[in-house]
């Protein structure tokens, strides 16, 4: 990545953006007026100091050299770069000498660069924090914070981390790149035919759960069903403090042409009793006439909500961590009992009325290469009333690598709900 400095002359950088700085502050109450002014005043006091000084510099020099020398300054050092880049999803700190950086292909490589001590690498998250007014110190050593509504930053530093190690932090970048269905497909995600199933099912009125690890590629796959909707439907969306999805479309002219709403929770550290949560926002949301709508993860509470809204009419999408299709059911039953206590089999046996479909996704931990590996569908016995789970899709590793196989058709009550909720004959047959 340009702007990054070459190991070998690291520790020479770091001895000049020390100067600089010091440069800078010396000036720093001449700075005045609008934010463009400020910029330019202080990028003048850079090219003086390199001008002075000609650091003993190769990998970067002329307006790359400044601009991130002024990176040092009022920036977040080499992570600024990473934070722009579209196709960066993750920055992890594992401490000031190993950072490595996760792509939306799911490759993950080190940074390239690292910080130049444990004090530089704590500061620089600090300041990351700053915007969501965290403070990370010994008092309150684990924090979770936000840069903006699509970063989030779960971050750790002494006495949970090695004082030798500065800091260690998880940043996860909400990616506004789109995936489209011929990424998923060229990526190995999935095929066409099995996403066109999901879209298909999704559009016709059939609730789901996407299904897996942290990183597997969850929320983006549910970005995508969203994303396909017909615009006619309204779309409410509900996500835990940072908002991933944005699903709003617009015209040539800049006219939004569909119908979206995004909600998101609040915490407020003072004054608890004011917190919105994804159970209130669910709450609320069903009293504004949603066709659709979107909790971004099932973490509590809020399962139970969703589960009766998708046994009463709404279509409902959401994601929760699972070791597969079939545990997705268990682990949606134990949050709903989080809410009322009720008899376990009668909580799952509303669940798998809820949510019929479900599709998992993993990542390979070698390959860092996601695919979903199973489509299923809770099938419910007409006559006795009895759940059965029911594989549409899998994906089975060979030798060669893997492949994707059809293994079912869709139970005769899925094709009759569909049809029911507006598909006609021909569509039906279609996704058949």
């Amino acid at each position: 990545m340009e702007n990054l400095i070459a190991h070998s002359e690291q520790k020479e950088f770091h001895r000049f953006v020390k100067e600089v700085n010091e440069a800078i502050l010396g000036s720093f109450q001449e700075v005045t007026g609008r934010r463009e002014d400020k910029e330019e005043f202080l990028k003048n006091i850079i090219r003086d100091e390199i001008r002075k000084k000609q650091p003993a510099l190769t990998s970067l020099s002329g307006d790359a050299l400044v601009d991130r020398l002024y990176m040092e300054a009022v920036g977040f050092s080499f992570l600024s770069y990473f934070l722009e880049d579209k196709d960066v999803e993750e920055i992890t700190v594992n401490g000031y000498d190993d950072v490595k950086i996760t792509y939306s292909d799911g490759k993950k490589v080190p940074a390239g660069e690292t910080f130049a001590s444990a004090k530089h690498c704590r500061d620089i998250i600090q300041k990351l924090l700053r915007h969501s007014n965290m403070i990370l110190d010994e008092m309150t050593p684990i924090v979770r914070g936000h840069l903006s509504d699509k970063v989030r930053i779960t971050a750790y530093s002494y006495p949970v981390v090695d004082e030798r190690a500065g800091a260690s932090a998880s940043i996860r970048i909400v990616n506004p790149k789109n995936f489209t269905r011929g990424d998923f497909i060229a990526n190995g995600t999935c095929t066409g035919e099995m996403l066109d199933l999901l879209s298909a099912l999704f559009a016709g009125g059939i609730s789901m759960v996407s299904v897996g690890a942290t990183g597997s590629g969850k929320t983006t796959l549910m970005s995508y069903l969203l994303s396909s909707l017909p615009i006619e439907q309204r779309v409410v969306t509900i996500e835990n403090q940072v908002r991933e999805f944005n699903l709003v479309k617009h015209d040539e002219d800049g006219r939004v042409i569909n119908d979206v709403v995004h909600l998101i929770t609040k915490e407020f550290l003072n004054y608890p009793e004011r917190n919105v949560s994804q159970e209130k926002l669910l709450e609320y949301a069903l009293t504004s006439n949603p066709d659709v709508i979107c909790i971004g993860e099932c973490k509590s509470e809020e399962a139970f909500t969703g589960q009766e809204a998708a046994r009463t009419g709404h279509t409902v999408i959401t994601t929760v961590h699972a070791n597969d299709c079939v545990s997705a059911y268990d682990r949606l039953t134990t949050l709903c009992r989080m809410a009322y206590d009720y008899d376990e089999k009668f909580i799952k046996s509303m669940v798998e009325q809820a949510f019929p479909v479900v599709f998992y996704t993993r990542k390979d931990l070698k390959t860092n290469e996601r695919k979903i590996t199973e489509i299923m569908e809770c099938v419910t016995s007409e006559t006795e009333f009895e759940k059965r789970y029911r594989t549409l899709y899998v994906y089975k590793k060979t030798e060669g690598g893997g492949e994707f196989k059809k293994v079912n058709e869709l139970s005769e009550g899925l094709k009759k709900r569909l049809l029911a909720n507006g598909m006609s004959e021909k569509e039906l047959k279609g996704i058949l």
